[in-house]
């Protein structure tokens, strides 16, 4: 709370200039400028790959994270628990703390480890906010694997609208899952079973979900999905 209320933007004797003198040095340009060379590879691709021009994205990544020296060590969940009590920003806190829970409850982060950032919740190399992460991000996820079924599963547990398990549950419940395939075990996952005479049973992630609200076909998201793996394998 105590941070919350001196947040340097909005104290009484900052001005533009000492704020840049303190945020803005000529040694954290002579940094970005490194690390943009450093990472050039990869900075130009994301460019490209969203039309925004790279220098933008190297002061916001210097600037939020130091590049990546500076991420904040405060448990987000115990900091926005105490951030919507205080009641100065209790809407906004506690929407945030809500986005939080969400991401450590779809396994977005290992349920070994906390969950750390900012004091007001910030987190990562560019310091979003949960529900940034929830709305933005780009998860390194697969959509999705094909399942075997044990005899006499209970199919009731199917359907992208039902609530998800970890694939370590699906497991628990006499699932096979291929040991070749790329999902983690703490992994949020969905069973589908669509109408086919092969019998294909999937289990498929937020990346499947996502490709469905384009369509909301079973058949059509699996298409997709399927297609890209093959292209993927001979480019």
């Amino acid at each position: 709370m105590a941070a919350d209320r001196r947040q340097p933007e909005k104290r009484a004797n900052v001005n533009l200039e000492n704020y840049l003198q303190k945020v803005l040095p000529s040694s954290r340009i002579s940094m970005a400028i490194q690390q943009y060379h450093n990472n050039k590879h990869q900075l130009d691709i994301t460019s490209k790959r969203f039309g925004i021009p790279v220098q933008y994205f190297v002061a916001l990544w210097g600037l939020e994270s130091k590049f990546d020296e500076i991420q904040g060590q405060e448990d987000v969940i115990f900091a926005l628990v105490t951030l919507s009590f205080d009641g100065r920003r209790e809407l906004f806190f506690s929407k945030q703390l809500m986005a939080a829970l969400k991401i450590m409850d779809k396994g977005y982060v290992s349920k070994n480890h906390r969950l750390k950032g900012s004091w007001a919740g910030a987190m990562g190399q560019t310091q979003f906010m949960p529900t940034s992460y929830l709305q933005y991000a780009i998860n390194g996820l697969p959509w999705g694997t094909q399942v075997k079924l044990p005899i006499g599963f209970d199919v009731g547990f199917a359907g992208i609208k039902k609530k998800g398990k970890l694939v370590e549950q699906w497991k628990k419940l006499g699932i096979e899952v291929s040991v070749m395939t790329n999902l983690a075990l703490t992994t949020q996952t969905w069973l589908i079973i669509p109408k086919d005479p092969q019998g294909r049973i999937y289990l498929v992630t937020d990346n499947f979900r996502t490709i469905m609200h384009w369509n909301r076909s079973y058949y059509f998201s699996l298409s997709v999905c399927l297609m890209a793996d093959g292209i993927a394998q001979q480019i």
